[in-house]
Formats: structure tokens, sequence, C-alpha cells
């Protein structure tokens, strides 16, 4: 966010709002890549910098809610709700039972903290309750599969510091060599930045445009560019 100070300019870090429409705009050319131009794989690069986005902000917003049934229930519901548009635009069924779409990676995520949020924090539990957790959602079998997990508990177990939280989510990423994952490591540039403000309020816009977007980009390929 830039403001004015005088005549002179200064830069004063990135809001959770700036960080959203970042990590939004990464996922749309994600999914325009993997959906219209499997090819064009610049595209799905850049879209690494997406996940590790909002693994952080999750963590972030489960430490500032007053209200973690509110928060969990919101996800579980546009789960729900981006359930069918997740399977059509990526798969071309209404349901496919062998994929679930990111809410469910981080509703899973959300659980798993909370509950090490509420146990006492010895080796032994935090094992047991992310083995639990993991368990539930490589069941599901939703985006990322534990890799999602693992960068949410990085996030929230590091939460209070910031250097060690960035090189641990990197290393996650960067054990994905052989993919274009590696490069979601680079999400640590743009975090860093965050100034700790919320910035403006629009949270059902951010949790509407995903299913949405992913009609959009289906609807399009479909009935625009599609040929056969």
């Amino acid at each position: 966010m830039i403001q004015n100070k005088g005549n002179s300019k200064f830069f004063c870090g990135l809001s959770g709002f700036d960080l959203k429409c970042l990590a939004m705009l990464s996922m749309v050319i994600d999914h325009i890549g993997c959906i219209c131009f499997p090819d064009q794989i610049w595209m799905r690069c850049i879209g690494r910098l997406a996940m590790p986005i909002y693994c952080f902000l999750l963590v972030e917003g489960y430490i500032h809610t007053n209200n973690f049934r509110h928060y969990f229930g919101r996800m579980m519901v546009f789960a729900l709700i981006s359930e069918v548009p997740y399977d059509i635009a990526f798969h071309g069924s209404f349901w496919d039972i062998n994929h679930q779409n990111i809410f469910f990676t981080l509703a899973s995520g959300l659980l798993c903290i909370h509950l090490l949020n509420k146990s006492i924090q010895s080796i032994w539990k935090i094992g047991v309750i992310a083995g639990i957790c993991g368990l539930m959602h490589h069941f599901l079998k939703s985006d990322y599969e534990l890799m999602g997990i693992g960068i949410i508990l990085a996030y929230y177990v590091l939460h209070k510091y910031k250097l060690a939280k960035h090189l641990a989510v990197g290393a996650i990423n960067f054990c994905q060599v052989g993919t274009v994952q590696f490069l979601g490591a680079a999400a640590a540039f743009p975090l860093i930045l965050y100034n700790g403000e919320k910035g403006p309020s629009a949270k059902y816009i951010f949790y509407w445009f995903y299913p949405v977007h992913l009609l959009v980009i289906y609807f399009i390929w479909r009935f625009v560019l599609y040929v056969g």
C-alpha cells in the first residue's frame, strides 16, 4: 500500500486484503493455464504463489478470530458450495469423489491448528493431532494433499518466528522439486511484507470468488476456446 506523506511516498507493507488480491490473481492465472492452456507452464508457475499465501492468511484469521465455529463452518459451507464447480472445471463431471477442492484442505488445516491450540502442546500430542488431521485430509483427497496441512502447521507453530516460518514453508515447497510446486517458496517475498493490518473487509467476496471464477473459466474454455 502506498501512502502520501507531504510530497513524498513511502511503502508501508501489504495488508491482508492486499495479500488476498495477490493470491486471487495468482490462482486465476494458474487455473486459466490448467483449464484453458495446459501447455503454458509459466502460468502454472505463477500459480504456485497462491496456496502458501492462503495458508498464511488462514492462520492469521484463526489467531484473530473471535468465533472458531463460525470460521470453520464458513470454510465447510464454501467447501460444499465449491465442490461441483471444482469438479466440473477440473474433471468434467458434477461430482468426482476422488478429488476435493482447496476449501477442504483449508478446513482440515484449520481444525488441526484449533485442536493443537486446545491441547497441551507436548511433542507426542502435536504428532497425534497432526496425524489425525492428516489422515482425514488424505481420505478427503483434497488439493495439495498432506503438503497443505504441513504448510498450515508450519505457519501456526512458528507464528512468532517471522523468518523461521517462511524458511520452513520454503523447505516444504522445495521438497516438491521435479514439479513446479517448488516455486511456492517464492511466496515468502510478499508475505515478509505483511504489515499485520487487515485492510478493507470483503471476506465474502473472496469466498464466493473461488467457485464463481472456476465456472467462468470452464464456460470460456467449453464454449469459446474448445474445438471438438
